[in-house]
């Protein structure tokens, strides 16, 4: 069936998808309040594409983007240059893309369970399990949270979920693995971690449907696999040529157990107990469990980067923890079928990306498993409805029901939309947007402005909002090293601004200067000399409590 024919058919996902959408669009620029550095980044090189044909760096139409002196596969940049072509150069048209893959994924998770046929395995009648599914989706908080943000991960998992869908077509329909392997290759082209998260779909899928696969006829089967390796041979050659030397630095492997802690271990049996390999396994499985604790899924989220999660909320709704076990014993309580058996072992393998990452928990890393345990969850609500269906009065169950998830979904959007702009601004880089704006409006009456220097990379955040002419940055772009071997770079100066680490003792012999610091970056003997150093502008966060920035003037 045609996808036109299809939603003129389907009401309830017509209602679903339209659900989908506001959630992920409604107030799109201003929530999360800020922006983060690689935001901007994506945001003003596709500004930079879309001008004069050259990134920020003035390289000509890459494919492998510098950002910070790290490097990353730009195909979100190129996807952004329509909305910023139209809308402007904003954080709307910046974080559009994603919010619209969002909305894509919602519908080929229909699609997906859809062709996988699980509720007929499952016995379910008198409704659709891809409903379902759809609808837990649209209103789900992990996948809310990165629809709503420039996320690249986000693109490559709409794109992987394209790949499953047309690999699944391609099993009756061989010429269909043409645009599955074409789209499971431009995942690397998006997201940096993709390479792993792809590698463990596609061999998934491969081992899993092994005799369909290899049915396919030799000149699909060829053409698809040299394809995919054309499509994504820059992401693969930026594993030998020097671009990926920040994945070592969030690599769990690169912080091996101290001399000191070693040296404590004087046993004779240190390589069979205590040996490093053994404390990398320890440590990768710690990080591997955490996925589906419910302090991660439900309670807290990831606590490790709160620019993942809302607070006080986890990746899953409240009510859905009721039915992730019902949605396992739907899942093992009949035999296997291709379908349920890529669903269970995506969900253990998923994680892994995340788990061999320094953090605790990392929601952007682990965001495919994401969709194995929507689909859990919502085989668990079938069979709930199913068997409530059976009962003489059904309405005595599905009111709960009800009510347990208007609760939890009103307590999402509580936390996400109300608290998050409170709670997370600092987050979310909130400020930065407020001290270009100011500092542009007096930029031309000050000798010299000093803006402090962060790994928030501020010469950023002005390209961004000042909408500097990509022309002239490029000439003067120049990223100075960082001291942390292998880390980002930094910019040190943009026209009369300066982007330093802030030496007071020397800034007070300036005269005509204007700083900008940190709040807590301003000694109290400067906060009091308001005579000589005035604060002619104070910036706090959305808690109204806090301070952001203070913009002081040397005389």
């Amino acid at each position: 069936m045609k996808i036109k024919n299809l939603i003129k058919s389907n009401w309830l996902l017509v209602i679903v998808l339209l659900i989908a959408g506001i959630l992920r669009l409604w107030n799109l620029g201003s929530t999360p309040p800020g922006l983060t550095p690689d935001e901007a980044s994506l945001g003003y090189n596709a500004y930079s594409i879309l001008k004069t044909g050259r990134d920020e760096f003035g390289t000509k139409l890459p494919i492998i983007f510098k950002s910070f002196g790290d490097f990353k596969p730009g195909l979100y940049i190129y996807l952004t240059i329509p909305s910023v072509a139209i809308l402007g150069l904003n954080e709307f048209s910046t974080r559009l893309p994603s919010a619209m893959a969002g909305i894509i994924s919602v519908f080929l998770i229909y699609l997906i369970i859809k062709k996988l046929e699980i509720g007929n395995l499952l016995k379910i009648k008198n409704y659709k399990l891809e409903i379902i599914a759809a609808s837990v989706a649209a209103i789900n908080p992990y996948l809310i949270y990165f629809s709503r943000g420039a996320w690249e991960a986000n693109v490559s998992l709409a794109l992987t979920l394209a790949g499953i869908y047309f690999f699944l077509i391609a099993i009756e329909k061989k010429k269909y693995l043409l645009p599955s392997s074409a789209l499971f290759a431009l995942t690397l082209l998006t997201y940096q971690g993709a390479k792993l998260s792809t590698a463990i779909v596609v061999l998934l899928l491969v081992i899993i449907y092994w005799k369909q696969f290899w049915q396919i006829k030799k000149v699909c089967l060829y053409v698809g696999i040299i394809g995919a390796i054309l499509i994504s041979l820059p992401a693969l050659m930026s594993l030998f040529n020097g671009q990926t030397q920040r994945l070592a630095i969030f690599s769990v492997f690169s912080y091996p157990r101290p001399v000191q802690e070693i040296q404590t271990y004087s046993d004779g049996y240190f390589n069979l107990f205590h040996s490093n390999q053994l404390n990398y396994a320890r440590m990768v499985m710690s990080r591997w469990f955490n996925f589906y604790s419910g302090q991660f899924l439900v309670s807290e989220g990831d606590m490790a980067n709160p620019v993942h999660t809302a607070p006080y909320q986890g990746v899953l709704l409240l009510a859905d923890l009721l039915f992730l076990p019902i949605g396992l014993f739907a899942l093992f309580k009949n035999k296997f079928s291709k379908g349920t058996l890529f669903i269970f072992l995506w969900l253990i393998l998923a994680p892994f990306s995340a788990a061999i990452s320094r953090d605790q928990t990392n929601a952007v890393r682990s965001l495919n498993a994401s969709i194995p345990i929507i689909l859990i969850v919502s085989m668990g609500i079938a069979l709930f409805i199913n068997w409530v269906s059976k009962q003489k009065y059904s309405l005595l169950y599905y009111a709960p029901l009800s009510v347990l998830y208007i609760f939890s979904f009103v307590y999402f959007l509580d936390a996400y939309f109300i608290h998050l702009p409170a709670h997370n601004s600092n987050f979310w880089r909130y400020g930065y947007r407020e001290a270009v704006n100011y500092i542009t409006g007096v930029q031309s009456n000050y000798e010299t402005i000093v803006f402090e220097q962060s790994f928030n990379q501020p010469y950023i955040y002005f390209l961004f909002y000042q909408k500097y002419d990509p022309a002239k940055y490029q000439k003067q772009a120049n990223l100075v090293e960082s001291q942390y071997k292998g880390d980002v770079g930094f910019q040190t100066r943009l026209d009369n601004i300066q982007f330093a680490q802030l030496d007071w003792s020397a800034l007070k012999n300036y005269h005509n200067t204007l700083v900008v610091a940190g709040h807590t970056s301003v000694p109290p003997e400067i906060k009091d000399d308001t005579k000589n150093f005035p604060i002619v502008y104070e910036i706090k966060y959305l808690n109204g409590r806090d301070g952001a920035f203070d913009i002081i003037e040397i005389k």
